[in-house]
């Protein structure tokens, strides 16, 4: 058996609690673009339980990742019980932060600007989709929805690296927002 995909779970789990711990200890200095960002569990979250599926064997090792995931699932309630509507304002404030970055990016790539390192870093579209699709549980987010597709079309504008419409690129990847390229591709 290959235990590589259990091994990499188990580090995306560490990950996951350490993300949900310095999210609680470090509250007070929450910044989107700071060392400590409202977004990290969740960012840390997204894809686990795809990985989780993935697994090809079904058997006690995969219970136990389960069961670990369960727990910080339940870590991560009672984070956002503890810390109640701030946190929620706090993830509202990163996504506006985040989609203000990635369009001032866009600005000045269709300006003739070039995008230094990695697009992901850059323009954090990774935590944009993350947060739409925790914070649409209890806000209209269709106005974020249509900007990022928006901005998506100026930079990723149809040629080879996309596969075609972007409409229906996104409503073929579940999520409604998710654009695929060989240049923006997340876990989740």
């Amino acid at each position: 058996m290959d235990t590589r995909p259990a091994n990499y779970l188990r580090h995306r789990l560490e990950r996951l609690s350490k993300a949900i711990e310095a999210t609680g200890e470090h509250f007070s200095e929450l910044s989107a673009f700071g060392r400590y960002p409202a977004s990290a569990p969740y960012y840390e979250r997204s894809g686990i339980l795809q990985l989780l599926d993935s697994l090809e064997e079904k058997n006690g090792e995969w219970g136990d990742l389960m069961q670990e995931f369960e727990r910080l699932e339940q870590d991560l309630r009672l984070l956002e019980a503890d810390r109640g509507p701030v946190y929620r304002q706090r993830l509202r404030e990163e996504l506006s932060a985040c989609l203000d970055a990635y369009f001032s990016a866009v600005c000045h790539a269709n300006l003739g600007g070039k995008i230094q390192g990695s697009d992901q870093d850059l323009l954090c579209r990774d935590r944009i989709v993350i947060l739409i699709r925790e914070l649409e549980k209890d806000h209209d987010l269709s106005e974020a929805k249509d900007l990022l597709r928006m901005l998506d079309a100026n930079l990723f504008p149809r040629d080879a690296t996309t596969n075609g419409d972007l409409t229906d690129t996104c409503q073929k990847e579940g999520g409604g927002l998710l654009h695929t390229t060989c240049r923006n591709r997340i876990e989740g």
